[in-house]
């Protein structure tokens, strides 16, 4: 996880998490969002390995994340999430997530 420095630039690795076995660990790190989140993708009774394909997330309610196994508490600001599956050194997918956490007065 990368976090935004107060000039804008992204300070890498502010928070490294690894761990093998992708899918099974991604599941076990959601918790019980998991089931949700893959009924909302079209892959129902989700098991693991995922089937490959190409999977489009739309509908979901973010508040089931408030019962996922990951910590919380963030301090205000921008966050980018990178998860990149790699085998031998060889990266086979990944994506990006970018979370801005704004106090309750902040709108822009």
């Amino acid at each position: 996880m990368a976090g935004k420095d107060s000039i804008g630039g992204w300070k890498d690795n502010a928070m490294v998490f690894q761990k093998l076995k992708a899918c099974s660990s991604l599941k076990q790190f959601l918790g019980a969002v998991w089931t949700q989140i893959m009924d909302s993708v079209g892959i129902y009774n989700a098991t693991c390995p995922i089937p490959m394909g190409f999977y489009k997330l739309s509908g979901l309610d973010t508040a089931v994340f408030a019962s996922a196994n990951f910590s919380k508490k963030y301090f205000y600001g921008s966050y980018k999430f990178r998860f990149s599956f790699t085998k031998n050194n060889e990266v086979y997918g990944c994506f990006v997530i970018v979370v801005e956490l704004r106090r309750p007065w902040e709108t822009d």
